[in-house]
């Protein structure tokens, strides 16, 4: 696809509104976007049809290292893939980071960041049986997904900020259990408890080699 055609289907979701606290002029530059952060008041903000709702607001997230950076383009292998937002969640050794990606096929990606792990996932759309967080142990083993996976981590996490655009309405005062597990090979799975005792969000993800993240 020629480069014209694939900054297209980027932006084919380009819309202009206003902050509803500040009065900045905000994008919304892709059709999907429900949550933008003003980057003028960091006021946070829900988009729905005809209106935008005010969530709350957030200091900004303090810079680091990285890779990856708002609206520029890297390459992953086959795919061609554009930052957009991400989320910052504070954990036991530190914090990681979750960044929505964008495809030229206008495909959302999570990109999940920790002290240089990589790890591209997707959200499953399928409900199981699993124990609740508490029930979980580290060495578990976990049926899902016709395979056998091994609980290799367990934790709490809180949001510390969020910047740019998400998919999803996300509280800023959002806090969860979670558990990772792996099997042999470069798969894993991530289980997020928004509540300890209930169904977790199930993530599948796949390692990523970070030598093949080329900034475009």
């Amino acid at each position: 696809m020629a480069d014209n055609q694939r900054s297209e289907r980027f932006r084919e979701g380009n819309r202009q509104f206003n902050c509803t606290s500040c009065g900045a002029l905000l994008h919304r530059r892709f059709r999907y976007t429900k949550l933008v952060v003003c980057e003028q008041c960091r006021s946070i903000l829900y988009l729905r049809r005809g209106a935008v709702d005010v969530l709350g607001n957030q200091a900004a997230l303090a810079d680091h290292p990285s890779l990856f950076q708002r609206y520029h383009r890297f390459a992953y292998r086959n795919l061609l893939l554009e930052p957009v937002g991400t989320l910052r969640y504070g954990y036991g050794r530190g914090f990681w980071e979750e960044w929505w990606c964008l495809d030229s096929d206008g495909e959302g990606h999570w990109i999940s960041v920790d002290e240089g792990d990589f790890v591209m996932e997707q959200r499953q759309a399928i409900e199981a049986e699993l124990p609740a967080a508490d029930a979980l142990e580290p060495g578990m083993k976990i049926d899902l997904m016709n395979a056998s996976w091994t609980v290799t981590e367990l934790g709490t996490a809180q949001l510390q900020g969020m910047e740019g655009e998400l998919p999803d309405i996300v509280n800023p005062d959002r806090h969860f259990r979670y558990a990772h597990m792996e099997r042999p090979g470069s798969k894993l799975v991530t289980l997020e408890y928004n509540d300890p005792s209930g169904r977790p969000d199930i993530y599948l993800g796949e390692w990523m080699d970070p030598f093949e993240i080329k900034a475009l």
